[in-house]
């Protein structure tokens, strides 16, 4: 049974009582993916800096051996329900590693 995590330069498990190492590992920290994805939306806006707001979800863990590749699209489309920002402009964004396996996706509201 898996007990815990420590992270560091090394990546290890508490299983059965005792740290077992897995490998050395960076673990790509969230926020830095997600500020990745708010500079690739940014990028579509033309570089602009525009009124609106950014929410992002982490999906799976990233290591920097995976490699990290972040794309940006424009979209109008109803997204996410409950949030009544249906017909406004919104870009949404995915981080994942060269494999093409998700690890975060984000998504910018233009307001103005």
């Amino acid at each position: 049974m898996l007990l815990g995590v420590r992270l560091g330069v090394r990546l290890e498990v508490l299983l059965g009582g005792r740290w077992l190492a897995i490998h050395d590992v960076l673990l790509v920290h969230g926020p830095l993916q997600a500020t990745a994805m708010a500079e690739a939306a940014r990028s579509l806006l033309g570089g602009a800096v525009v009124p609106g707001s950014f929410d992002y979800r982490l999906l799976a863990p990233l290591f920097d051996h995976q490699g990290m590749v972040v794309t940006a699209t424009r979209s109008t489309e109803y997204i996410e329900p409950g949030i009544d920002d249906a017909g406004q402009d919104q870009i949404v964004t995915q981080a994942r590693d060269r494999t093409g396996r998700p690890t975060a996706q984000g998504r910018w509201v233009c307001r103005g």
